[in-house]
């Protein structure tokens, strides 16, 4: 795992050698093992590399093939590289590392940009063909690593982390951006918080030539199975044979590995695979809320102590995680969406002493269906089914009867039911948003049944924001997090089977099916606990995140221009007198009061 930065010009003019190497430094934390640069006539590249796979020189970066005709900046980790290495060996390549970079390099050399459906793993790379000076950039299907991108008339320049586009821009505020932002704590899609700042999408490739003519193309889309099921039955031992396979296939790396161990299923799974099947010494690591009643170190020592791991186990309370919010801030690169961000964090800290690998179990719920969302009301489907026809709140009749029916019409169902502030709320407290939530209504408006746009909205925006959480939360430490649930033939498959048949089960069935194998039914059917923390209690304490309640009541809070300061005020005054029922819209909104300080305003 690492992190690349690039500069390209549109000029005529040399790149910018030093601010090149600042923007690498930027990332250092992404690559502390090496790192390398490469500049030519338009464009320079930097690279900062975490050593995984062939820790020899060989693995060095930028890598060139043998005729110096293409160079390649590359992050990321190729799984099948063997099996595409073996295929290019037959068609006459040789190889001079064991690095996976090499593969990716090669296989592009082949194929172009129809490499990109071969692979499997995480990556995102930039490809230059030095003759005939043509650029290609490309993320993985599903978005594991992340790439961002600036573009003016003068270059269009490319990073692992946005941080690094500071060499060369002053970063300014995406107000279009603020009603999803404040809403869903994300800004979904191409779009960032920052103004004309991008991610390239999940799945998507770019290819441009000297004049910066970009040519953008998405070659994987995870909805289409969503979107056109085989309508096949739930086929267990398919599912089964597939995830093992990924999760073996994660445990490459010349430097060992750990497993982030929740708890839960998700990892507990993951866990019990490599130990009960594969027969690997694991030590794994986890996250304790000592006195909190919703603390699953129980269930995680249980699931360390039945496969004999080497158990590590670190207590994190409310000042840890306020001590350390405005670096976790700085390192995820936009408002913290998940609060438990800085945990993960101080936890991928702690692993590193073991090994700069770790599994996780991220993307299974959105894999699986494991949300309480996926229990659909009857009213929320009527209302869904009656917006499709064209209903809207103001045709019902006035009826009290009818009134809860007339709320569910103004929603948009499926999607609200991730949002952060109750549409009133969002009145309430802020003033003068733009409602735009375009990227949203293009993924799911593609559905008539409701459990397909919820999982398309799961399986895209969600899933992306939690995927830019592992990523930045364990490079910040220097970690590669590497999530096995997450891979194309997995979603491709879980999604071919019938709607009707996923939906008519427990929320995630299949996994909770297959870890019958390895746990008893009360630890695989208990209630579903998550991630979740006492920040209510927190910010009523000032020794803890109510230290930060002040960021809501000074000038510069009300001079933002889109806050109504008074309602806020208001509500911060409830909070302290023993309210909680503000204390969710208070924290989103300080969450992005620290970013703004720090990334904006370059106060904190």
């Amino acid at each position: 795992m690492c992190g690349i930065v690039a500069q390209f010009t549109k000029d005529l003019q040399p790149p910018d050698k030093n601010r090149i190497r600042a923007m690498a430094g930027d990332i250092r934390h992404r690559g502390p093992d090496d790192e390398g640069f490469y500049f030519g006539e338009w464009f320079g590249l930097g690279f900062r590399r975490l050593s995984i796979l062939d820790l020899s020189q060989a693995g060095h970066q930028p890598m060139f093939d043998e005729k110096r005709r293409y160079v390649i900046v590359y992050n990321g980790e190729l799984y099948n590289c063997g099996q595409i290495r073996q295929d290019l060996i037959g068609r006459g390549y040789s190889f001079f590392s064991g690095s996976d970079t090499e593969v990716v390099l090669k296989a592009f050399m082949e194929w172009g940009t129809g490499c990109l459906t071969k692979f499997t793993g995480m990556f995102a790379f930039i490809i230059i063909d030095l003759v005939g000076e043509k650029v290609c950039v490309a993320r993985d299907q599903l978005g594991i690593k992340p790439i961002y991108l600036y573009e003016d008339k003068k270059h269009i320049l490319f990073a692992s982390e946005i941080k690094c586009f500071r060499r060369f821009i002053d970063f300014e505020l995406n107000r279009p951006a603020l009603y999803e932002q404040f809403l869903y704590k994300y800004v979904g899609g191409r779009q960032t918080i920052f103004r004309d700042i991008y991610r390239l999408e999940p799945g998507t490739y770019m290819e441009f030539d000297r004049s910066g003519t970009i040519r953008e193309k998405k070659y994987y889309d995870v909805t289409a199975g969503l979107l056109a099921p085989r309508r096949t039955a739930v086929d267990l031992e398919a599912v089964e044979a597939e995830l093992k396979a990924s999760i073996f296939a994660h445990t490459q790396s010349d430097v060992g590995y750990n497993i982030q161990l929740s708890g839960g299923v998700d990892s507990s799974y993951i866990t019990a695979v490599l130990a009960g099947d594969y027969k690997q010494d694991l030590h794994t690591f986890s996250v304790a809320m000592n006195g909190y009643s919703k603390d699953e170190s129980a269930q995680q020592n249980f699931v360390a102590g039945h496969f004999n791991t080497s158990h590590h186990s670190f207590h994190f309370d409310g000042k840890s995680l306020a001590d350390i919010f405005p670096k976790a801030t700085w390192q995820m690169d936009m408002p913290v969406s998940h609060t438990n961000c800085p945990f993960l964090m101080l936890l991928c800290g702690h692993s590193r002493d073991h090994s700069k690998v770790i599994l996780t179990g991220e993307a299974a719920d959105e894999l699986f269906g494991g949300y309480a969302r996926y229990n659909i009301p009857f009213p929320d489907s009527l209302a869904y089914s009656l917006q499709r026809r064209g209903v809207r709140p103001w045709m019902l009749p006035p009826v009290w009867k009818l009134k809860t029916l007339r709320s569910l019409l103004s929603r948009d169902i499926g999607t609200d039911e991730q949002a952060d502030f109750p549409e009133d709320r969002i009145r309430q407290l802020f003033s003068g948003l733009d409602k735009r939530n375009y990227y949203r209504l293009q993924v799911t408006g593609k559905f008539g049944d409701l459990m397909g746009k919820i999982r398309a909205h799961d399986q895209t925006v969600y899933l992306s924001s939690l995927l830019e959480r592992q990523d930045r939360m364990s490079m910040a430490m220097s970690v590669e997090s590497r999530v096995p649930f997450c891979t194309p033939a997995l979603f491709d498959l879980v999604n071919s089977f019938s709607p009707d048949d996923r939906a008519a089960r427990t929320p995630k069935y299949i996994l909770k099916k297959l870890s019958e194998k390895y746990f008893g039914r009360d630890f695989v059917y208990r209630k579903k606990i998550g991630f979740t923390l006492p920040v209510v209690l927190w910010l009523k304490d000032k020794k803890n995140l109510g230290r930060y309640l002040d960021l809501l009541t000074d000038d510069t809070f009300r001079q933002r221009g889109f806050y109504n300061a008074d309602a806020v005020s208001r509500s911060v005054d409830d909070l302290l007198n023993n309210g909680n029922g503000s204390f969710k819209d208070l924290w989103s909104i300080i969450r992005f009061e620290i970013w703004h300080r720090v990334f904006i305003d370059k106060t904190l």
